[in-house]
Order: C-alpha cells, then structure tokens, then sequence
C-alpha cells in the first residue's frame, strides 16, 4: 500500500460560547487519478481549552472504483483552541427624588449577569443596601469572571433629589 497522511486542520478562537468545529484536512501526495471523496473529521472546543480535531474513515476513489484499500492510511490531528473572552459591562441608571420609589439599574454585560452595589463616595465603601437619603450616589454593576471569560465592573453616579416641601403659616 501507499503511505498516506491525512491531518485534521486545527483552528483557534476566542471564547463565545458557541462550539469551534473545523471540518477540513490535508493530505500528502495520491497516486495519479486518485482523489479522496470523503474524511470525517469530528472535534468540537465551547470552553476555554484545547482538544483534538480527529480525522477518520477516508474513502479514495479512481474514478467510480473505491481504492482506499491500497493506502496505508495515517491520521494526524489537528488541535482546536478557544482562549479566554474579555468581558464588559456597562451600567445606567436615574435618579429620584427622596421619598419615592427606588430606580433600579439596569445594564448590559457581553457575557455574565451583574449584581449591584451602592456607595455615596464614588471610591467608597459599596454596599447592596439601596440608598434612601438624598444626596449624591454611585451604583456598581459587577460581573464575576470565569475560566471563559474576565470579570467586568461599571460605576454610574446618580442624584436622590431633595423632596420639595411648603410650609405655609396659619393666619389668625
């Protein structure tokens, strides 16, 4: 039989959360008149990480004639790599005034879910106490990192405005 190599291709990609395939080899040299009509290649990567790309069950032809029977078939694989993802988030919300209800963040982070925290200093102590006083404030959205992708943290500022009040004297 004729030596052949048949290698899976590898690829690499950063972490989205979908599946990297590569379904593509190459080969050395056929004989003349032969062509290669089929090769699985099975290998899947989602997580950070790397694992093979496996090649198999080549079937060459000449012509109508399957001759795979005259290779001495070696497979190589290839490698597929998904490398860790940098993460953001961005956080808004707005204002009220003292007394009335509480505005809740809101915010959006390219992988993760945020949790809030509040301080009245913008280096401050943060706390997940909503405030209630009026005055100045900044709210965290924090998204915790993984093995697939960075943490992430946002700061907005926002106003509880002082409720405004009449006071109006008795008349006698």
């Amino acid at each position: 039989p004729k030596p052949l190599t048949i290698t899976a291709d590898g690829d690499t990609k950063t972490y989205d959360g979908t599946p990297l395939t590569k379904n593509t080899y190459t080969n050395t040299a056929l004989a003349t008149g032969d062509s290669i009509e089929s090769v699985t290649v099975t290998g899947s990567q989602t997580e950070v990480g790397s694992s093979n790309n496996v090649p198999s069950a080549a079937v060459i032809k000449n012509g109508s004639v399957d001759v795979t029977s005259n290779y001495d078939i070696t497979y190589a694989n290839g490698t597929l790599t998904v490398s860790k993802a940098t993460n953001s988030v961005t956080v808004s919300i707005t204002g009220w005034t003292y007394g009335a209800a509480a505005n809740a963040p809101t915010s959006t982070a390219t992988f993760g879910t945020a949790t809030y925290s509040y301080s009245d200093a913008e280096n401050g102590t943060y706390t997940s106490t909503v405030p209630s006083t009026a005055g100045t404030w900044y709210v965290k959205a924090t998204v915790a990192g993984t093995a697939n992708y960075d943490g992430a943290e946002a700061t907005q500022s926002f106003v509880i405005a002082q409720k405004a009040i009449t006071i109006t004297a008795d008349s006698d």
